[in-house]
């Protein structure tokens, strides 16, 4: 299943954009086509593995300028079922950052199955 992530920058000059994705599996993007300043742009991704990627983009104007790393942490599962108490989990991390430490192995194991 590809996963498709959107960024929007504006340049204070007004020069069109490029983007540069990595997709934290050891793959990138390249830099994509150049898009009008403040124009949405999506790319997608595919994982073929479980796991917690740290997805990283940043933005270059036709000039060479380039933006500092932009970072999302995202949490791929192995299976495409989807779990209640595992959806339960995720969503309570997500409130609770600090649980993440307590419930992660939990959330591992649960994930292998």
């Amino acid at each position: 299943m590809e996963n498709p992530y959107t960024l929007v920058t504006t340049d204070p000059e007004g020069e069109d954009i490029s983007y540069y994705f990595e997709w934290g599996d050891g793959s990138n993007s390249g830099w994509t086509d150049f898009y009008d300043s403040g124009a949405e742009v999506t790319e997608t991704h595919t994982w073929s593995s479980q796991g917690t990627y740290i997805l990283k983009a940043k933005a270059k104007d036709t000039n060479g300028y380039e933006s500092e790393w932009t970072e999302l942490s995202v949490s791929m599962p192995k299976n495409k079922a989807i779990n209640p108490f595992m959806l339960f989990l995720e969503r309570l991390i997500e409130r609770f950052p600090i649980l993440e430490q307590i419930l992660q192995p939990i959330y591992d194991k649960l994930a292998c199955t």
